[in-house]
């Protein structure tokens, strides 16, 4: 199957990648104290930043308060699925093992910044635009993510074969 599907090999893979991936993170990741201590670490890093920029804010757990606005960094909130997705598609790519691990590392520090970004503004949209919190919440920053994991795959697929590319087109 794999020599004269590719595709649907990949598309097979990807989606057991990301099957496995999902399982696991639904049974062992998403009750733990570590996941719940990541999420805090989300909310004082970014805390950090909007207090950087000169904002008051004030971070306990989860929590995070300023300027008569509370949200609370949730599942979901995470970053981590477009991550274990992103990480499950560039795995059934058929590329070099160096090629992948480079990719998932970068990509991976790219959508979790992203997601942080994501945080920061939404915290900034609840004091001063609060009508446009859920719009912007459950939509915009959801398109935002998918589009950017989607232009980072396509870069870093483009990057990983185009050296493998650039030889079969210059073949004579």
């Amino acid at each position: 199957m794999g020599r004269r599907r590719p595709v649907l090999r990949f598309v097979l893979l990807a989606g057991a990648l990301w099957g496995l991936f999902e399982l696991f993170f639904v049974a062992c990741i998403l009750e733990s104290k570590a996941f719940r201590s990541f999420l805090s670490f989300n909310a004082e890093l970014a805390g950090v930043v909007i207090r950087t920029l000169g904002h008051e804010v004030r971070v306990t757990g989860q929590s995070m308060l300023g300027s008569g606005f509370a949200m609370e960094v949730k599942y979901g909130c995470d970053g981590i699925q477009p991550v274990g997705l992103f990480v499950a598609i560039l795995m059934a790519f058929p590329a070099t093992k160096r090629a992948k691990v480079a990719g998932a590392v970068l990509g991976s520090l790219v959508l979790l910044t992203v997601n942080l970004v994501r945080i920061i503004t939404l915290f900034f949209t609840g004091i001063y635009l609060r009508k446009l919190f859920e719009i912007l919440h459950a939509d915009v920053w959801q398109a935002i993510f998918i589009l950017t994991a989607l232009l980072l795959w396509v870069v870093w697929a483009w990057w990983a074969t185009g050296d493998r590319t650039r030889r079969v087109y210059a073949s004579p």
